[in-house]
């Protein structure tokens, strides 16, 4: 039979370890919490607002002005640069299949597009006829930004897709030909 000292020995035993296993499990569980927002957050980010998109366009504006003029004057229609490319010297040209790519030697247009990109703030830059698009913000379904509109026209973005399979938020932005956008496929 067990003396008391030794029930007494045992249960402290059992309650330390079942404190060790509420640790182990309250950490894990912490773990996991946090593992699964950091995976969320990286997977679907939040876009910036449309106060936020204002002041990123109201800094940078002078360098947005360059790039809109430096891509009015080049002979494509459609062309593109992401900052994920890395290659801020070649921009993307979509007129025709294949894919090419253009080596501009405009040095105030590189300034213009690095130091967008390297603000953290700007993730694209695309022309696309008469449309330039500055992408701040995107996600797996949706994109804002800024767009300028080199005929004066309210913006139309991808009018391909049923309006039942998009939403699509255009504004103005008090300067001519400068519109916030925000664009989400349904």
């Amino acid at each position: 039979m067990m003396s008391e000292v030794q029930e007494s020995t045992k249960g402290q035993a059992i309650r330390k370890l079942l404190t060790q296993a509420g640790i182990i499990i309250g950490l894990s569980v912490i773990f996991i919490t946090a593992t699964a927002m950091i995976f969320l957050r990286v997977v679907f980010p939040s876009l910036p607002t449309f106060e936020e998109i204002v002041r990123i366009y109201e800094k940078n504006q002078s360098s947005m002005l360059y790039i809109v003029d430096a891509f009015q004057v080049m002979e494509f229609n459609t062309i593109g640069i992401d900052k994920a490319d890395g290659d801020y010297r070649k921009i993307i040209i979509y007129d025709n299949l294949p894919v090419e790519r253009y080596a501009y030697n405009d040095d105030g247009l590189f300034t213009a597009i690095e130091s967008l990109f390297d603000s953290g703030m700007c993730k694209r830059i695309f022309k696309d006829n008469n449309y330039i698009f500055f992408t701040f913000g995107s996600s797996l379904r949706a994109t804002n930004g800024v767009i300028y509109s080199i005929d004066s026209e309210i913006p139309r973005i991808n009018e391909e897709a049923p309006p039942e399979m998009k939403e699509e938020i255009i504004k103005p932005l008090g300067v001519e030909n400068w519109y916030y956008y925000h664009h989400k496929t349904l």
